[in-house]
């Protein structure tokens, strides 16, 4: 690229256009495949005789699916965009300004890193594509490493481990929407999976499949469309087939994930009635034992703080709130119906105490449990 075709002028002349409108009092400069710069202006001089450093900031631009930003040797801060053709590297666009002696905040120069990876994109000199693929890769890779970081400190023992740890909450992620933190489940799995399986990769893809049948299943009962979902699912299968290695696997799966989850919600309703139904009903049938907001939302499969989230939004009460108004519902029928002694019918409301059963009854009823009884029990 030292010397530069026609074309390739062209677009850099354009990009100085577009760019130098936004942005004046930044230089712009364009490197080569060597890091030599080929065109324009750098905002520091002294890089220039590092060609080297230069291509380095360009590949990591490429690796991340972003503009690269550094503070460079000579106390510039400067931001490099990848330049590509058919997807291969071939270059960089490198702006920057002088580092301000005052500490300034340098996340004010994020906009212009921003607008430069725009403005190579408009002029045709980067893929946006490749570099969305880029960037999601990045992250999937970022996901797996703190998986593997994350296991370190429980690793699982058995395959059948892996499910009964991490399947419930994929489910309860899928049917709530998080998709974060189905994309973090759905790497702790396949994390899991893969130092099990060892080089058995046939094993690694029927396990996988077993997954995409739980992920399927619950897509359906989430509110997807069927017939929607088993032809994706069926497409997906076929190229779950032509699969070669772990890495393909892995983004394979987390894709299928997002197509799954953009087949529930396109449909514009979610299933919110029969998901509080499921908990209002474990909790109607074990109140009268010790049960934490984590079993309810395990029996319905959704994460806790949703399930919290959808008491408050559908019944206007926090959870605490809903299980103790079912307790004092039997304690009271109780008191109203039989002669049993205060403290059984503490017991089998689900209260752990007869003075904490008595505290609460008269915070709520406004009289203690004898009382009540002695007004509402028939002669």
């Amino acid at each position: 690229m030292k010397t530069l075709d026609e074309k390739l002028q062209k677009r850099f002349a354009e990009a100085v256009e577009q760019y130098g409108s936004q942005y004046p009092e930044h230089p712009l400069a364009l490197i080569d495949q060597d890091g030599e710069v080929a065109a324009g202006k750098m905002a520091c001089e002294d890089c220039v005789g590092y060609p080297g450093y230069l291509h380095s900031l360009a590949k990591e631009g490429l690796r991340w699916g972003e503009a690269a930003m550094v503070e460079c040797p000579h106390k510039y801060c400067l931001w490099v965009v990848p330049v590509t053709d058919n997807n291969i590297l071939i270059g960089g666009l490198i702006s920057g300004v002088m580092l301000p002696d005052d500490g300034e905040d340098l996340s004010a120069l994020t906009p212009a890193s921003q607008f430069l990876m725009k403005t190579a994109v408009d002029v045709n000199l980067l893929n946006e594509a490749l570099m969305r693929y880029q960037a999601e890769t990045a992250a999937r890779e970022a996901s797996k490493a703190e998986a593997i970081h994350s296991l370190k400190k429980s690793p699982y023992n058995t395959l059948r481990q892996v499910y009964l740890q991490e399947e419930v909450q994929l489910i309860g992620a899928i049917r709530s929407g998080e998709r974060r933190k189905a994309r973090e489940i759905i790497n702790r799995i396949l994390v899991g999976v893969y130092s099990l399986a060892g080089q058995d990769f046939t094993l690694l893809k029927a396990l996988v499949l077993e997954l995409i049948v739980v992920i399927y299943r619950t897509a359906v009962e989430a509110g997807g469309n069927p017939l929607q979902l088993l032809g994706l699912n069926y497409s997906s299968l076929q190229e779950l087939g032509e699969i070669q290695n772990e890495q393909e696997l892995g983004s394979w799966l987390v894709l299928h994930l997002e197509k799954l989850m953009d087949g529930i919600y396109s449909q514009g309703v979610r299933p919110v009635e029969a998901q509080l139904h499921a908990a209002l009903a474990y909790m109607q049938e074990n109140f009268h034992r010790r049960i934490t907001r984590d079993d309810v939302a395990q029996a319905a499969y959704l994460s806790p703080s949703y399930l919290s989230q959808m008491f408050r939004a559908k019944l206007g009460k926090s959870y605490t709130e809903i299980l103790t108004d079912m307790r004092l519902a039997r304690a009271k029928e109780l008191l109203a119906r039989t002669g049993i002694s205060i403290a059984r019918v503490a017991q089998e409301s689900g209260f752990t105490e007869q003075s904490y059963f008595t505290n609460v009854f008269r915070k709520m009823e406004g009289c203690t449990p004898g009382q009540y009884r002695a007004k509402h029990r028939p002669v």
